[in-house]
């Protein structure tokens, strides 16, 4: 599940023209249960035909082994089964020291991969299946076991990007794509005991599939940041 809200921001588009940029909130991204593949298809219960699930399990290995976590059918919690879950709210600081708003392809600000939990919470309720979708760019979180067993996954587009839009002289809307240097996003995730980490990473598209790079892990029985990666 996903929500955007927009802060309050100005942008001045002349010296005689003072245009606003406005958005609500923290940027707010509820993640839902999304497996990565490339196309789109619809998430099988773990107690769907085979060959669905096979093919699933296939594009899961391919995915996660470069990072160093296993993936079987056993360990995947069944969504379909879910009847409480956890939302973690973190902050990402995606470009060191920069202003609420920065360039896309800026090589002003270095980059940077600190993650911070801002709250965290369990509730009652199901966790909604959803479709499979990785885009360039977003952002895979897995959680694993103690033994780096893959249990849960979910992609979420890119939280840094904003579109900024703002009329014209002539009345006519122009804009641009911007990132948030601090982008806020909420994850769902299944609240179950042999879940250990939450692991987030960041999603490239090399032209024939997609690669995995770590961002930065949360452990969970102290939500301690364990891992943090330089882009």
């Amino acid at each position: 599940m996903r929500r955007f809200q927009l802060f309050g921001l100005a942008v001045v588009l002349s010296s005689i023209m003072i245009l606003g940029l406005a958005y609500t909130g923290k940027q707010k991204v509820r993640a839902k249960s999304i497996a990565v593949l490339i196309q789109t298809a619809q998430i099988p219960s773990l107690n769907a035909p085979e060959e669905p699930l096979i093919k699933l399990i296939g594009q899961l290995q391919c995915l996660m082994t470069p990072v160093g976590v296993v993936v079987v059918k056993e360990k995947l919690i069944d969504v379909y089964q879910v009847t409480s879950y956890r939302t973690v709210s973190v902050t990402w600081e995606a470009y060191i020291n920069a202003p609420a708003l920065v360039e896309p392809d800026t090589q002003q600000y270095q980059k940077g991969s600190n993650l911070k939990v801002d709250r965290y919470s369990t509730r009652k309720g199901t966790l909604a299946p959803s479709q499979l979708n990785l885009k360039p760019d977003g952002i895979f979180v897995a959680a694993v076991d103690s033994s780096a067993r893959l249990r849960w996954y979910t992609t979420l587009r890119d939280p840094r990007e904003l579109r900024a839009e703002w009329p014209q002289i002539d009345g006519q809307l122009t804009g641009k794509h911007l990132h948030l240097s601090k982008p806020t996003f909420l994850v769902d995730f299944p609240d179950n005991q042999e879940n250990t980490e939450l692991r987030f990473y960041t999603a490239k598209w090399t032209g024939e599939a997609y690669l995995l790079t770590p961002l930065t892990t949360i452990r969970l029985d102290d939500l301690t940041i364990i891992e943090s990666k330089q882009l």
